[in-house]
């Protein structure tokens, strides 16, 4: 298996924000700097077929707090049954745009279709983001 890992914003200290916030006791306020984490959508895209005639489809978007993406992604595959080992993935890298990681198949590895038809979106996201996430959704649905 080849991992391919450019530098990405969420490698690079992206999981965590600062902000100012006032905290309160009693009748007294000061300003802290507090840490938050950063969620943000990310789409699985699956690379699978012989070599020669490689097809791509997206399996999943979920929510997450970034980093992490290629373990999640080949997680992902295992528990789901597309993959039953590390050796049926032959490479993961992050596509193109932001936020999507491709996960390329051994040329060997017969993809289960019931399993990929399932059209996952999962979410860990409290709602606080929920335009983020529908606009992601759409996008992702759009490109079925």
């Amino acid at each position: 298996m080849v991992v391919t890992r450019e530098m990405n914003i969420s490698e690079t200290g992206g999981a965590l924000c600062s902000i100012e916030a006032e905290r309160v006791t009693g009748f007294a306020s000061q300003t802290v700097e507090e840490m938050l984490a950063v969620e943000e959508p990310l789409e699985i895209q699956l690379g699978y077929g012989a070599a020669h005639s490689r097809a791509v489809k997206s399996i999943s978007l979920t929510m997450r707090t970034p980093g992490n993406d290629f373990e999640l992604s080949a997680c992902f595959l295992m528990t789901e049954g597309v993959v039953r080992d590390v050796n049926d993935i032959e490479r993961i890298a992050y596509a193109a745009v932001g936020n999507v990681v491709r996960v390329d198949l051994s040329a060997d590895v017969t993809v289960s279709f019931s399993n990929l038809e399932r059209n996952f979106y999962t979410t860990s996201s409290c709602g606080a983001n929920l335009a983020l996430i529908l606009a992601q959704k759409l996008r992702w649905l759009s490109n079925g």
